[in-house]
């Protein structure tokens, strides 16, 4: 079983909390000339200071993602409040404020985007694709519309990698850690032909042994062999023309992101899989499996193209082109019962092809600045699944017991606009609109021992998103916003599935709130508290299919409600602490769900129902249960004091702790699909030469190796409850070289 250290976690964490306090107040009378230093974003389609976005936006800067060691967006978790991020058979599950994808399947967008310079990554499978040479990532919490091409319900997370510079500059990284880590990441760029051409280049090398190994054949589980590069030219014909082409590939060929056997639902089926351990069928350690079938590859590769024009038209009027092509392509082989017993293996082969096309109009001048945009998305998403007991055939011929095909196009387009306008020196009007089209067909071919079930689908949606916000600011350091947003995804359907298209996402999201600099600018602090009226819930669910196999449906759950709260502060108490912490409340409701649970189809043995006959399965209903990983606390606290020794050289020690509430997988919100609070520890000790080129950390992520679930995910035909393990106890040196 899973430990439960709750109740100690948060004394500890309310200890270091209270050590923190306790050693700034020693630094408080001293010079306060050093202040908190200035954060430029571009959340809002234009360069600006994070203090005056009148929106919840988190900006995690380049040196602190290599100080804390974040190899890929499920490393962000603990960098924003109410953020939840993890993984079910290899796709990102991103969850802002409640609102994420509830799907494990392919052919379902993701309800939070992620952008690489502008560029949406879709879909969830694409997400996880390794981070490197950024210059910072940005967390928008809230639906987005009227500032981006490709719209989300419940935020988008920004990637923006370093641009190509006149002066020549690069970086050596090279890491290593226990389970065998080694990582090695460089970049170099400058001027290729004088006041014309630039040029950046990067790659990153990320290779470690698992955190687990199949007992039954030795061989590692959830490891990692990544092999990442970009290359960037910046061309400036003109002075007011500047082209930027980037070009990056991905490729990953490793056993990671294994589900883990976990238990059994027991309430309908008494002959399904035993406990772990119990008869020696499953391993002992929740980190090992003891599997029949031996591949547990994950393979992916990912090719990214982009163009992106930028032209200065007058001192008022500048246009923005961004073109891209991205391709992704994964190949991912699971033992559904990760045991000796011969059960379901399946095989999931996904492809997808897209290509974007966005335009930016935006005017600047004394009263008023925004942009208007138009955006044109079209995509192509393959499928191919086998379930069986050998479904590729590694131990002789391929066995599938189902088959599961599909091809769905989507096209997508909208015009959108966003304007702040300043009505005085003190207020200001935000007026934004998006309305959006967007086409979905899909074809499928669902083969079972009794034949081939062919099922074709397609639906059209249309829809008008609005953003209206006001600000005050009554002295220069203090902003006080109130906005008003929707948010809006098309229909969906999990491809390859026998299921219809389900109605699209909609949300109105009321949020008002403050950003602060105090104590001569030495303190930030920002707060937001928000209500949302959260629409036609998208949500993914297990079904059984003929054959003792499994297949998978979305349904829509009618009203949710959403409330909650923020907080953020960040405080130079001296010339040498810096304190960060951040708080994150949030309260979920559903108000309107009815369906059946299939995994527990007779609600606790019901009369008359059978587990077995889908005929009698009874319909529940589900309104008050809280919505998925959407934990009620999330909070993390970082304090990182230097020493400033005579050589002239620093030594900076960093110790943070971050705490989550419980959260449920599964809107039918069973104790076996959820996971209980837990608190991980993280610290950083770093030395930086005085020539600030050199620096070198040792740093440790979870150090009590708190073992704790990222998913989990429910079997319907055997009961079984599968999961995916967070990282236990890693620790490691990191040697920096910057020039």
């Amino acid at each position: 079983m899973i430990k439960n250290r709750s109740v100690t976690n948060i004394a500890l964490l309310t200890a270091v909390t209270g050590l923190s306090l306790s050693a700034t107040q020693a630094y408080s009378q001293e010079d306060t000339k050093y202040t908190i230093e200035e954060v430029i974003v571009t959340a809002q389609k234009r360069q600006e200071s994070l203090q005056d976005v009148g929106a919840s936006v988190t900006a995690v800067t380049s040196e602190k993602l290599n100080d804390y060691q974040v190899v890929n967006v499920l490393d962000l978790e603990s960098f924003s409040p109410n953020v939840s991020i993890g993984t079910d058979f290899g796709s990102a599950k991103i969850f802002i404020r409640g609102i994420g994808l509830v799907s494990s399947f392919f052919g379902t967008d993701p309800s939070v985007a992620l952008h690489v310079d502008g560029v949406v990554v879709s879909p969830g499978h694409a997400q996880l694709g390794v981070f490197y040479d950024l210059e910072r990532v940005e967390v928008l919490r809230g639906p987005q519309g009227s500032l981006y091409g490709r719209n989300s319900t419940g935020g988008s997370i920004n990637l923006i990698a370093n641009k190509p510079t006149e002066e020549t500059t690069g970086y050596i990284h090279t890491t290593l850690g226990n389970y065998s880590l080694m990582t090695t990441e460089a970049a170099l760029g400058g001027t290729i032909i004088d006041n014309k051409l630039l040029g950046r280049i990067a790659v990153k090398a990320n290779k470690r042994d698992g955190y687990g190994e199949n007992e039954i054949f030795g061989t590692d589980i959830d490891d990692a062999n990544q092999l990442s590069g970009r290359v960037l030219l910046e061309y400036k014909p003109v002075d007011k023309l500047n082209i930027l082409l980037s070009g990056s590939r991905q490729r990953e060929d490793d056993s990671a992101y294994v589900l883990h056997f976990i238990e059994t639902d027991g309430t309908n089926n008494p002959a399904t899989l035993p406990p772990i351990g119990s008869t020696g069928l499953t391993a002992d350690d929740p980190r090992n499996i003891r599997s029949n079938y031996a591949p547990a590859f994950n393979i992916r590769n990912s090719d990214a193209y982009n163009a992106t024009v930028n032209w200065d038209i007058d001192d008022y009027l500048s246009l923005t082109s961004i073109t891209a092509h991205r391709t992704f392509d994964s190949v991912k082989i699971q033992d559904m019962d990760a045991s000796l017993v011969p059960g379901l293996n399946v095989e999931n082969a996904y492809e997808t092809e897209s290509f974007s096309q966005e335009l930016q109009l935006h005017y600047s001048g004394d009263r008023a600045n925004g942009l208007v945009g138009l955006y044109f998305y079209k995509e192509k998403l393959n499928a191919d699944s086998p379930l069986g007991f050998d479904p590729i055939g590694i131990s002789g011929p391929a066995d599938a017991i189902v088959r599961v095909k599909g091809v769905m196009d989507v096209e997508a387009s909208a015009l959108f606009a966003n304007f702040n306008f300043f009505l005085s020196d003190t207020w200001s009007l935000t007026l934004g609109g998006r309305y959006s089209v967007e086409e979905r067909e899909k074809s499928d071919l669902f083969t079972t021992p009794g034949g081939t079930i062919p099922f074709a689908d397609d639906g059209d949606w249309n829809d008008f998103t609005v953003d209206i916000g006001v600000e005050y600011q009554p002295v220069d350091d203090i902003n006080l916003y109130a906005k008003f947003s929707q948010g809006f995804k098309s229909g969906a359907a999990n491809l390859g599935q026998i299921s219809a298209f389900v109605d699209p996402e909609e949300v109105d999201a009321f949020e008002i709130g403050v950003k602060g600099l105090f104590l001569d600018r030495t303190l930030s602090l920002n707060a937001a508290a928000f209500v949302y009226d959260f629409t036609n819930m998208q949500l993914g669910k297990t079904i059984p299919a003929p054959g003792g196999a499994f297949g998978s449906k979305l349904e829509n759950a009618g009203e949710s409600e959403i409330m909650g709260a923020e907080v953020e502060l960040s405080w130079v108490a001296s010339r040498h602490l810096r304190i960060n912490a951040q708080l994150g409340y949030l309260d979920t409701e559903i108000k309107e769900f009815s369906s059946v649970n299939e995994v527990d189809p007779c609600a606790g043995g019901t009369a008359g129902c059978d587990p077995n006959d889908s005929s009698t399965f009874i319909t529940q209903q589900f309104a008050g249960n809280e919505l998925v990983q959407a934990p009620e606390l999330t909070a993390n606290i970082n304090g990182e004091y230097d020493f400033n020794l005579e050589s002239g050289d620093t030594i900076s020690v960093n110790v943070g702790a971050y705490h989550r509430s419980r959260i449920y997988f599964s809107a039918f919100n069973t104790e076996n699909m959820s996971e209980d609070p837990i608190t991980t520890y993280n610290a950083n000790v770093k030395f930086r030469h005085r020539d600030e080129k050199l620096s070198l950390s040792l740093w440790a992520k979870n150090i009590t190796d708190e073992e704790y679930y990222t998913s989990k995910f429910a079997v319907s035909t055997s009961y079984s409850i599968m999961g995916t393990l967070a990282p236990p106890s890693t620790y490691g040196v990191t040697v920096n070289y910057d020039f």
